[in-house]
């Protein structure tokens, strides 16, 4: 699972409650080459909550993203869209989880995507919908 993904996840909750948290545990994370484009970058640093971005990249294991959000003149810097692009784009969660604080909603990540199953449950206080991956929805099922 790409960072942007827990990005947009997390910037759905934002919008719909200022105190809901995507918590991320990881377990297996892998690094995998992408191609570097500077331009595309410069047009979706707008949009990218910074301290999102720090909090997951860490968990994953990247500490190289300077804490406080840079400022435009940072887009004129190589080293710092590398170091962008690497967390955005190169780092994957291959295995763990991502959980909802509100509700300690658990949603697996496994072989690099979220486990879901056929059964929707929302996630009310987080603001999003996603299938459940625990077991006892599965067996429900039967």
């Amino acid at each position: 699972m790409w960072l942007l993904f827990h990005h947009n996840l997390q910037s759905i909750m934002k919008r719909n409650h200022d105190d809901s948290f995507l918590k991320i545990e990881a377990v297996k994370v892998v690094e995998r080459e992408v191609r570097f484009d500077s331009h595309y970058l410069k047009r979706l640093f707008p949009n990218i909550n910074w301290e999102t971005l720090v909090y997951a990249s860490k968990t994953l294991g990247y500490h190289e993203l300077a804490e406080e959000t840079p400022d435009a003149s940072f887009l004129d810097s190589e080293d710092f869209l590398k170091k962008f692009h690497h967390a955005l784009f190169e780092l994957r969660l291959q295995e763990g989880a991502m959980v909802c604080a509100q509700r300690d909603r658990r949603f697996r990540i496994e072989a690099g995507r979220v486990k879901v199953e056929m059964t929707t449950v929302t996630c009310i206080n987080c603001g999003f919908e996603m299938l459940p991956s625990d077991d006892a929805s599965a067996s429900k099922r039967k």
